[in-house]
């Protein structure tokens, strides 16, 4: 059997366009100058002048510790008063674990079904937790 013509002979040429044949070569770069540019904005903070980061700084001041009103003499204010120091959920968040700092530094945990928020100034009255009063 002879061969068909057409089978032998060469494909065309197809022209590529400039663009086509350079692209992975521009996104590579394109990320290079991306990556540059990045790198250069976040180190541009951190190379700023030591000193000048010094200089700006207030200059450090003493601290007075009073010391706790029970060591001179005088009882808590309060017997009965703290603050929140931490919430947890117990029983599936049916209620709450509070752990309350009192005025006189002990440290009492009571459970209810409300909570207050860390850092609320509260009364305990038995086993339940209010709201101190404000001023006012």
């Amino acid at each position: 059997m002879e061969p068909d013509f057409e089978a032998t002979q060469p494909l065309p040429r197809v022209q590529t366009h400039w663009a086509a044949k350079h692209a992975p070569a521009l996104a590579v770069l394109a990320m290079a100058v991306v990556a540059l540019a990045a790198a250069v904005m976040t180190t541009r903070q951190d190379t700023a002048d030591p000193d000048s980061r010094i200089a700006a700084a207030p200059p450090q001041q003493q601290v007075v510790h009073a010391p706790p009103l029970n060591s001179m003499g005088a009882g808590p204010a309060c017997r009965a008063c703290g603050m929140v120091e931490s919430v947890t959920a117990v029983d599936g968040a049916k209620g709450f674990q509070m752990r309350i700092r009192m005025d006189d530094g002990t440290l009492r945990t009571v459970e209810q079904r409300g909570a207050m928020p860390a850092g609320t100034r509260v009364m305990v009255d038995g086993a339940s937790v209010k709201l101190m009063p404000g001023p006012g």
